[in-house]
């Protein structure tokens, strides 16, 4: 809605009002005491804000933000079940990107976002760090995150999970 940058700007820790369209930031949302609730990524992709958080917080960042809407126009939609994000990580990420999505990513700066097609599917690409290491999530509907999967690993790229991640 009209009031969405508005609205989220005074909701969480970081700019949302004079954020460009395809840039980003992380933010977090707080208890009135200054606790921290969730820590999330903004995107602002033009028409709407995108809210990216950690796997199983995602009801929580709606939940939250809905107790505090009262008249603004403003829509809040969970669509976890409708996209996948794949973490594309490494020195080889740029090349990968480029190869696999031909895109062009590699001047792309921190939380900045493009947006594209692969297998006639739309995808964002943002450039995000992962535990200290460059790379990019690849934002695609749940329907052909296999698909792209299965490509990146034809191109040589490694799998991954979280768990495996985390202990690194």
């Amino acid at each position: 809605g009209k009031d969405r940058t508005r609205f989220l700007h005074g909701m969480i820790t970081n700019t949302v009002e004079g954020l460009a369209e395809g840039a980003g930031n992380h933010a977090a949302i707080t208890t009135v005491l200054g606790q921290t609730l969730l820590d999330l990524w903004v995107h602002n992709l033009g028409e709407y804000l995108w809210l990216e958080t950690e796997q199983g917080f995602q009801t929580k960042l709606c939940e939250t933000l809905n107790r505090y809407l009262i008249g603004d126009d403003v829509v809040i939609a969970d669509e976890t079940d409708d996209w996948v994000i794949l973490g594309i990580v490494g020195a080889a990420a740029t090349e990968t990107v480029n190869m696999v999505l031909g895109l062009v990513v590699a001047a792309l700066p921190e939380h900045h976002t493009i947006t594209g097609v692969w297998s006639n599917a739309p995808i964002w690409v943002t450039r995000r760090s992962f535990l200290g290491v460059d790379g990019f999530g690849v934002r695609i509907s749940a329907s052909e995150g296999s698909q792209l999967w299965q490509a990146l690993i034809d191109a040589g790229s490694t799998p991954v999970g979280r768990q495996a991640q985390e202990v690194v």
